[in-house]
């Protein structure tokens, strides 16, 4: 009797086991297309010299995958604008460089842990 028991422990302990290995590897997942993506705009502001339909192309498909992002744009006079999701960018004339600030959520749904986090990128 004793060994029926210490079955099904071991087949409860391997099924929690799994399932928190699933949710962590689906967390990491999501992790790597936030820094793709974060990536994926840095590249795109630099092709494009900073455009500003380009600029807010990124802030509209950032908006549609569930990510925050703001864009900090300068010139060479030190002047410094902030786009966010929901200011896009009216002119770029004159950037240099840009700082791109993306805002995913981080979670693993069997332990319940939730938590914001942020990533940076710089584009010149």
């Amino acid at each position: 009797m004793k060994e029926v028991f210490d079955v099904y422990v071991g087949f409860l302990f391997i099924i929690l086991v799994s399932i928190t290995s699933m949710s962590v590897i689906t967390a990491g997942v999501e992790v790597r297309e936030a820094d793709a993506y974060c990536s994926a705009v840095v590249e795109e502001l630099e092709n494009s010299d900073f455009n500003k339909d380009v600029l807010n192309a990124c802030l509209s498909q950032a908006e549609e995958n569930g990510y925050e992002m703001t864009i900090i744009t300068s010139d060479n006079a030190g002047n410094q604008n902030t786009y966010t999701n929901e200011s896009g960018a009216t002119s770029t004339d004159g950037v240099t460089f840009a700082e791109v600030v993306l805002e995913y959520d981080f979670s693993i749904n069997f332990l319940n842990a939730d938590s914001s986090h942020t990533m940076r990128g710089f584009a010149s």
